[in-house]
């Protein structure tokens, strides 16, 4: 299905975005007042490209996401929308555009309160800045420091489901499988992908936004030696590493017994 991105202007400098997948939308937040009509035209529309998720997938994610509060300032409509994409796993095409830098003070809490405990106080005065016009210097480096440190470094493992993510135009049955894609696609939602050749997992690999890590294998399994306390090994990384931890944990149950 086709998916489009949507970006409203709110006021000033602020913008609501919203996705929309073959006919139906998806959103948090969107103003009462305004209907889907008056939310697309004229809006910024972005052609992202195509996904194989159905709509009761999407479905099951929103209403997870829906379960999180929402929070004008550290989980509002572009984090939302921003993660939507990842979940969709999109394929672009030539003529296909990418989300847009979140706003600044989205940007800035993107990664939730976990940065807070590294630099409350630079970021809690980056935002008042961004609203008064009155900051700059060492409080903006610090908070922009705490926080893009929070998105290249994995965090602590936690326990995940792993599920088969469905198949794509490259994936293969899972016992013929030589490499295998691992992804996070929600908090705690891990997904395997098998390819026969190595061009067909970086062919969906390099079009994909989600916390992704790629395995070697042998039929369907990981051939490594672990060691109580060792991680599986992957060949390569995408998207954010704080799930990275994660993931491996999850793969780990494709190491040959």
């Amino acid at each position: 299905m086709l998916v489009l991105f949507a970006s409203t202007r709110l006021a000033g400098v602020f913008h609501h975005w919203e996705l929309k997948v073959g006919d139906k939308t998806y959103f948090v937040g969107r103003p009462p007042c305004w209907s889907e009509a008056s939310t697309w035209d004229g809006a910024t529309v972005v052609k992202m490209g195509t996904t194989k998720k159905t709509h009761k997938q999407i479905e099951d994610y929103m209403e997870e996401e829906k379960m999180e509060e929402y929070d004008l300032v550290s989980n509002n409509c572009q984090h939302v929308a921003e993660r939507l994409a990842q979940f969709l796993q999109i394929t672009p095409s030539s003529d296909c555009g990418q989300l847009p830098k979140l706003d600044d003070v989205s940007r800035v809490f993107a990664v939730g309160s976990s940065a807070a405990t590294a630099g409350a106080a630079g970021v809690a005065h980056y935002a008042a800045g961004l609203a008064l016009g009155s900051v700059g210097g060492p409080a903006v480096a610090g908070a922009m420091v705490a926080t893009s440190m929070f998105y290249f470094v994995p965090l602590p493992a936690c326990n995940a489901d792993l599920r088969f993510g469905g198949d794509t135009s490259n994936t293969c049955d899972l016992a013929d499988a030589s490499f295998l894609i691992v992804t996070e696609e929600g908090s705690g939602h891990c997904y395997y992908y098998p390819y026969d050749t190595k061009d067909e997992a970086m062919a969906d690999f390099g079009s994909w936004y989600c916390s992704r890590l790629l395995f070697e294998a042998v039929e369907g399994e990981i051939c490594q030696t672990l060691t109580p306390g060792d991680d599986v090994k992957e060949i390569k990384q995408g998207g954010f590493a704080h799930p990275y931890n994660t993931i491996r944990r999850a793969a780990a149950r494709f190491v040959k017994r």
